[in-house]
């Protein structure tokens, strides 16, 4: 049996939808069960859609058809399949000016298939049939937008400010002021020692490596290489002994081995001692050091 269904659908464009479908079914009547089944199904969607004045679109056309074919199991009336071909049509509108509409046509076509009765059992066979069909027309362009960031910086300058609460106490410090525009005395007075002239007496110096002042004006001299430090008193060319041995090198506590640098407090004086490997702290008047670093 040949079947053909056409159908028509308007929405606002014209859409011709047709389906010709053939469903020829035959069955033998034997004495065993012979059955042929061929089912033929063309669908043709023919779609126009109008031009628009926007950005494109895209329309997505989906054909699915399903044909059930179901043959009865008898000796003697003929059964009826019933074959249905649902077709989904979408349907693009053209717009003006604005955007595209889709519209969605549905078509539900019914085939009724007679077949003759036969002595073996009923059997169903389900045919599906899926058409997707996607059509993409026309491009849109999007105008370049430029943002602009402004970034704000704030600076907190403070002028003439007044600090409170931090407190330095300054003891025994000796401020000499100096007249704009002056300058050291291009000649040298010697405080200390002889000049060109090296030794281990009480007014000679050997390898002098460090120089420091007391709160007294008291000069102390790291006189190295006569393991000692020697104290001037102010205006005088002759010093004192205040640590370590004349000419011995040792590590006790009254020793040295390579006094290199000084510094003195009011009643401290610090030596370090190069190769004892050591801070040596003396007290005031005191020979006697005690290790405080090494």
């Amino acid at each position: 049996m040949g079947t053909t269904i056409t159908g028509t659908v308007t929405a606002t464009t014209t859409i011709s939808t047709t389906v010709p479908t053939t469903a020829a079914t035959t069955t033998a009547a034997t004495t065993s069960a012979t059955t042929t089944a061929a089912t033929t199904v063309s669908t043709t969607v023919a779609t126009t859609t109008g031009a628009t004045t926007t950005a494109a679109t895209t329309a997505a056309t989906t054909v699915s058809t399903t044909v059930a074919t179901t043959t009865g199991a008898t000796t003697s009336a003929a059964t009826t399949a019933a074959t249905t071909v649902s077709t989904t049509v979408a349907t693009t509108t053209g717009a003006t000016t604005t955007a595209a509409t889709t519209a969605a046509t549905t078509v539900s076509t019914t085939v009724a298939t007679t077949t003759g009765a036969t002595t073996i059992a009923a059997t169903t066979a389900a045919t599906t049939v899926s058409t997707t069909v996607t059509t993409t027309t026309g491009a849109t362009t999007s105008a370049a937008t430029t943002a602009a960031t402004t970034v704000s910086t704030t600076v907190a300058t403070t002028t003439g400010a007044t600090t409170t609460g931090i407190g330095v106490i300054c003891k025994n410090i000796k401020i000499t002021s100096c007249t704009p525009g002056s300058s050291w005395n291009s000649t040298g007075i010697t405080v200390a020692g002889v000049t060109g002239i090296p030794g281990a007496n009480s007014t000679l110096l050997n390898y002098v490596n460090d120089v420091a002042i007391d709160i007294y004006s008291n000069i102390y001299v790291a006189d190295a290489d006569n393991q000692r430090i020697q104290r001037f008193a102010s205006n005088s060319l002759v010093g004192q002994t205040v640590a370590g041995v004349v000419s011995s090198v040792g590590s006790s506590s009254t020793s040295f081995n390579f006094p290199r640098a000084i510094f003195v407090l009011s009643n401290a004086l610090f030596v370090s001692d190069v190769y004892n490997y050591r801070i040596q702290r003396f007290t005031y008047n005191i020979s006697t050091g005690s290790t405080v670093a090494g």
